[in-house]
């Protein structure tokens, strides 16, 4: 097999499960880009309203004295329309609007990742512990011991370590010029006086995906990066508030011009990217899966269609082989290619039959039309030839006198007249019978050349003086099997027939041709007309208006093809007649005669 006919079906083998798998690819980009996103959405919807629902119940119940401004922070225009349902809902309860008088926050303290306090506060009034900015160096542990030294109760006290958070520590002009939330720097602790059920909520809230800023507010300043430019800070009122990007919920003690904001920031981007990573890795497994069961399906495909195609293969190389074309060797090619030159090749020989089944139906009718007509003329020629051969025997005693008698030269003329029509006679007759009747191959080991010069001979004899200039050239010399006096027929056939065609001068010449020997006769007359090429050789075609039934050139073609032999007209340029009798070479002579 040929490098390209290998390099295709090695191409070919791979596009497809190439082809496939890029396929895969794409729907997977797809599913993971265009599908899933979509499905992501109404799941980070639902689940920041949960949290969002979760924190604020937290803080309502837990009446917590903090600022809270809750909003997604992944998706916060997507999330416009889920916030608004649950706040309706959550308007529709009935829930107070107003001030909170049961303040159980006490303490929200604010370390950094030291342990030292950044910032306190406190909701009770009959609670002053002094936190003077020297006290904000001060670690947790010397911070819990004044708590306890001023008979605080610290019971519930709950430090949520881990849990980032946003704090300011420049000035409130410095906030309000900051467009971009600060770094988390630390932690948070809340203490409470009344047990752990509003620090465990606020616990299982602050576990989930979260981040948590602090910030002071003063004066109803509110830093640039806060979400929205029209956040109302109401001293004592909790009050909620949506617009298209987020919600707000604040908070502040009655008739204390400052307070602390605790921003509560609901992430689902954590969820999203955990979730994102759990499909990207099943639609990758699948992804391989498919691939190698589509790679095992390949494989078990291919292996049955060899299976098939050399089974076929086997039975057209069968074929093939009956039919004499040279089966294909398959270890030295591809079987696709194999099978293809297996299949032409039948094809042309299939091709080559129905020419020749074309042949034999036309000459089966030719002879089915002929065979009444060959009977008749069969039994007519034996009945002819008789009379023809009294009169050649009454005729011969009466030549012989011819000398010694007193006829006229007319007289002479008009006897020769006779006995050539005579001998026309006996020719015609003789070629009806060799027409009607398969002559039987009765040949022999013949020198070539004294057969031509017997047939030259002969016609110089008939046609005398006035006949055509004959010039033999031999350029070869060999030993054929044929019968003698009957390629001397073939050949004085074409010799009358150049003399008929108004020719001067008839060359014949001889030549080998590797396994065969070569006779052209050639004439210089007016040649053959293209449009009846074809047909010189079929019975019975002529030309000759007067005289000859056209069986001269189809007895000559059927005797040298009876000695596996070729009688054909050559082409030339000068458009004028030769034809050539190949006939095979059994022994070549050297010796030229």
């Amino acid at each position: 097999m040929s490098r390209e006919s290998l390099s295709r079906y090695f191409h070919f083998a791979i596009l497809i499960p190439a082809l496939l798998i890029a396929l895969q690819l794409i729907a997977v980009f797809m599913i993971y880009f265009l599908v899933l996103p979509g499905f992501q959405k109404n799941h980070d919807q639902k689940r920041a309203e949960g949290l969002s629902r979760r924190a604020i119940s937290a803080f309502w119940y837990g009446n917590s004295d903090l600022n809270l401004l809750c909003s997604d922070w992944a998706h916060r225009n997507e999330m416009a329309d889920a916030v608004h349902r649950w706040s309706t809902d959550f308007a529709e309860k009935n829930l107070p609007d107003g001030i909170c008088d049961d303040y159980n926050m006490d303490i929200l303290l604010v370390l950094d990742r030291n342990g030292k306090v950044l910032f306190t506060q406190t909701a009770r009034d009959r609670f002053r512990a002094t936190f003077v900015p020297e006290a904000q160096s001060k670690t947790l542990e010397s911070l819990l011991n004044t708590l306890r030294s001023q008979s605080y109760k610290l019971n519930g006290l709950t430090l949520l370590t881990g849990t980032p958070f946003y704090v300011q520590t420049q000035s409130v002009t410095s906030e309000a010029e900051t467009e971009k939330p600060p770094v988390p720097q630390g932690y948070l602790v809340m203490a409470r006086h009344l047990g752990d059920s509003f620090t465990s909520r606020l616990s299982t809230v602050l576990q989930l995906p979260t981040q948590m800023a602090v910030l002071n507010f003063k004066d109803n300043v509110v830093p640039a990066w806060v979400p929205g430019s029209s956040t109302s800070l109401n001293t004592g009122l909790i009050r909620f508030r949506h617009n298209p990007r987020y919600l707000e919920v604040i908070s502040y003690i009655a008739g204390t011009p400052s307070g602390t904001g605790l921003i509560l920031r609901i992430t689902a981007d954590k969820t999203h990217s955990f979730a994102s990573g759990n499909i990207l890795w099943a639609l990758v497994i699948f992804l391989l899966l498919t691939s190698s069961l589509m790679a095992l399906h390949l494989n078990g495909t291919q292996r049955l269609f060899k299976r098939r195609l050399h089974f076929l293969l086997n039975i057209v190389g069968k074929i093939s082989g009956r039919l004499s074309i040279p089966a294909a060797r398959t270890h030295a090619m591809d079987d696709l290619d194999s099978l293809h030159e297996v299949l032409n090749n039948l094809y042309w020989n299939l091709q080559k039959i129905e020419k020749e089944k074309e042949t034999l139906r036309s000459r089966e009718m030719i002879r089915e039309k002929l065979v009444s007509a060959g009977r008749i003329a069969a039994e007519l020629s034996h009945e002819i030839l008789t009379p023809i051969r009294v009169i050649q025997n009454c005729l011969s005693p009466i030549q012989r006198k011819l000398s010694t008698s007193s006829l006229t030269d007319k007289d002479r003329e008009m006897f020769d007249m006779v006995q050539k029509e005579l001998n026309e006679m006996e020719n015609l007759t003789r070629n009806l019978l060799r027409f009607f009747r398969e002559d039987e191959v009765d040949g022999s080991p013949t020198e070539l050349i004294p057969v031509i010069r017997s047939a030259v001979d002969r016609f110089q004899a008939i046609t005398g003086e006035n006949g055509p200039i004959v010039l033999f050239q031999v350029n070869g010399n060999g030993r054929i099997f044929v019968s003698a006096p009957q390629l001397e027929q073939v050949l004085l056939n074409l010799l009358r027939n150049a003399m008929e065609a108004a020719c001067t001068e008839i060359r014949v010449s001889t030549s080998i041709k590797d396994d065969s020997i070569l006779v052209r006769v050639s004439d210089d007359g007016d040649g053959i007309p293209e449009e009846i090429r074809n047909r010189i050789f079929e019975p019975f075609f002529t030309q000759k208006k007067k005289r000859g039934v056209g069986l001269g050139l189809n007895i000559s073609y059927n005797i040298i093809r009876n000695y596996d032999g070729e009688l054909y007209l050559e082409e030339n340029e000068q458009m004028t007649t030769c034809f050539v009798i190949q006939l095979p070479l059994m022994e070549e002579i050297h010796d030229k005669g």
